[in-house]
């Protein structure tokens, strides 16, 4: 008899488990989708409430009202800076056809004279001009490898489309049932950490909404600094490596990957006041606001040391890309709070004030 109880407990246990993993398999391939929409939600809940209160009570058009905005905000100029930057590539392969056609690229002197590179760079560049074999060869093997990465990118560019488009649609339950979600999740904080939970939730949600407003925040003034910058050099295609600028500020340094290929082009163009000029500008103006506003930013909803932030911000890109950006600080506050707590008894209340 107690054999079968205990046989129908170990039943309804791995039914339990069953299910559980089932749903897990399921959702995860909308895991950062899902998160990505939590997120919005929970930073534009106060703004959707007083909207919602100002047209009377109707959550359903208030948070789709709010998921369009987001779209002409977000998706629209990410859309825009895509087809740019396309055109920009299409316009830079056909300057490299006209270049190839009548002797290829002349190399400046600093490159044909640079330490241990230079001389091969230069000897590999007269074997092109001279159609040598194995140069074309190799030629032709980095061509194809070039388009097989542009193909992976674009495919992957697409695939977060579609994850930011269902981010939207999922933004809006999350806007109508976000009182009922936040009641489940204190629910599921209190079965976990009893006491605690309370406390490590206004750690969660002061530091992701200091992430979100620091990030985002820093990318947006990187992005237009750096537009700014463009501008003034003449640089072509300035608009659209403006909001490619701004989606690649939400990494640390990624507004690099701009501002250093566009000194380059100014460079070989001849203006060597402008090729200062950006890299100035980058260095110091642009980047100023990532290693300085970002951390102050997201400082103020935290008490997490300057360090810790810092290496939250690159620990969680590299482990989960652009969405590790935002959550390594969650996880490494909530870590930071609970060490405090245990060491030093120091209430929560006070570790994240």
């Amino acid at each position: 008899m107690v054999e079968k109880k205990y046989f129908e407990m170990a039943m309804v246990l791995g039914a339990i488990a069953f299910l559980i993993v089932a749903c897990v398999m399921i959702v995860m391939p909308f895991f950062s989708a899902l998160l990505w929409a939590a997120i919005l939600v929970f930073v534009t809940r106060k703004p959707y409430a007083l909207f919602n209160e100002k047209i009377g009570g109707r959550p359903w058009l208030t948070a789709t009202l709010f998921v369009l905005l987001l779209i002409l905000i977000v998706i629209l100029p990410i859309v825009i800076g895509a087809l740019s930057f396309s055109k920009d590539i299409v316009n830079l392969v056909g300057v490299i056809k006209a270049q190839a056609e009548i002797g290829f690229f002349t190399l400046p002197d600093w490159i044909i004279h640079a330490p241990f590179i230079g001389e091969r760079i230069s000897g590999w560049c007269d074997k092109l001009i001279a159609n040598d074999p194995a140069v074309q060869e190799q030629l032709n093997a980095l061509t194809a490898w070039s388009a097989k990465q542009f193909l992976s990118i674009g495919f992957t560019t697409l695939i977060n489309m579609g994850l930011l488009l269902l981010s939207s649609v999922a933004a809006i339950f999350f806007y109508v049932g976000h009182l009922e979600i936040t009641t489940l999740l204190r629910s599921a904080m209190e079965r976990i950490s009893g006491s605690r939970a309370e406390k490590l939730l206004d750690v969660a949600g002061n530091t992701v909404h200091g992430v979100v407003v620091g990030i985002l925040g820093t990318a947006i003034a990187q992005g237009l600094l750096m537009g700014v910058g463009l501008f003034i050099a003449g640089v072509p295609g300035a608009l659209g490596l403006t909001l490619v600028s701004i989606l690649l500020s939400l990494f640390p340094a990624g507004a690099a990957l701009v501002w250093i290929p566009s000194a380059f082009w100014l460079y070989h163009q001849g203006d060597i006041v402008f090729t200062w000029f950006i890299v100035i500008w980058g260095m110091l103006i642009v980047g100023s606001a990532d290693n300085v506003v970002k951390p102050l930013l997201i400082g103020q909803n935290t008490n997490l040391p300057f360090l810790l932030i810092v290496l939250g911000v690159l620990g969680g890109a590299l482990n989960w890309g652009i969405l590790g950006v935002f959550l390594g600080p969650v996880f490494m506050a909530l870590g930071y709070a609970l060490l405090r707590e245990w060491l030093l008894n120091e209430p929560l209340s006070r570790a994240q004030s």
